[in-house]
């Protein structure tokens, strides 16, 4: 979990920028409402290293793409299904300052997009990196590990991917579902996360007699048995982010997680006005 310093450090910037709102939840949550200005702000922040460091998975699975891909597409600001915000219209351009002039974040991505309020059978999620699809996929049927995933097409060395997705029910609820590879998506290793490990490599100072292997030295004996390949590992794997929380129309949520922080806010807009206004 991130410290509570970290944690205490970006409610005073939220705060600082007055982007921030806290609200009791009032009978104005449940009203339809029927266009939202959906802004994120996504960045990697800073995490414990050597024996406090996470452990991230190698290769996890990707990305879920079962209730449809969306790009953004259509003239920036305009009131149509999954149009763009422009970089004028954003909110939190305060946010975004604060974090990339601080040394302990790095904006990853700021980006936004129109969209009316949809159900959680209706709404699709929207595809990262934004400029990625060049049109809509149907939401998948039946089992999603029996026909290869979109992101597999990704192309490589990719660092953040995945999807964001805003649903109302009773409630907004908005969804993450999201991968950062520092080093680059590799389509050969990723999704593969129940395959068989690699194979271990013999210690350099082992030869082979028939079917055993025999390590040479007196040392030998005590250097313990070999390291278990977990599939997983510190600070060097894939970071996976996934959850679903309930938001008030306004209001910023932020996504905890130990090495990458989420800003989402949801506005509603009135009902004759566009999105930059």
């Amino acid at each position: 979990m991130i410290t509570l310093l970290h944690r205490a450090a970006l409610c005073l910037l939220l705060l600082v920028t007055g982007a921030a709102t806290v609200q009791a939840q009032t009978s104005g949550d449940t009203a339809p409402k029927d266009w939202y200005a959906v802004e994120v702000i996504v960045f990697k922040q800073w995490e414990a290293g050597g024996q406090d460091a996470e452990l991230w998975p190698n290769n996890p699975a990707l990305p879920s793409a079962r209730h449809g891909l969306q790009p953004l597409s259509g003239p920036a600001d305009q009131r149509t299904a999954f149009a763009p915000l422009s970089s004028g219209s954003f909110a939190l351009a305060g946010v975004e300052r604060r974090l990339s002039q601080s040394d302990a974040y790095r904006v990853l991505t700021h980006f936004g997009w129109i969209q009316p309020g949809l159900d959680d059978k209706q709404a699709p999620a929207v595809a990262l990196p934004e400029n990625w699809l060049s049109s809509a996929l149907p939401p998948s049927s039946g089992d999603e590990s029996a026909s290869p995933s979109p992101f597999s097409r990704l192309p490589a060395g990719t660092e953040l991917f995945g999807t964001l997705r805003v649903y109302r029910n009773r409630y907004l609820h908005v969804e993450a579902d999201l991968r950062y590879a520092p080093d680059g998506f590799d389509p050969a290793a990723m999704g593969n996360a129940s395959g068989p490990p690699p194979a271990a490599t013999a210690p350099a100072n082992a030869t082979a007699s028939g079917d055993e292997t025999q390590t040479q030295g007196d040392d030998a004996a005590d250097s313990g048995p070999p390291a278990e390949d977990t599939g997983y590992t510190g600070n060097t794997g894939v970071y996976v982010l996934k959850q679903d929380q309930r938001i008030h129309s306004g209001d910023i949520v932020y996504l905890d997680h130990p090495a990458l922080g989420v800003l989402i806010e949801v506005r509603a807009l009135p009902a004759a006005d566009s999105a930059g206004q």
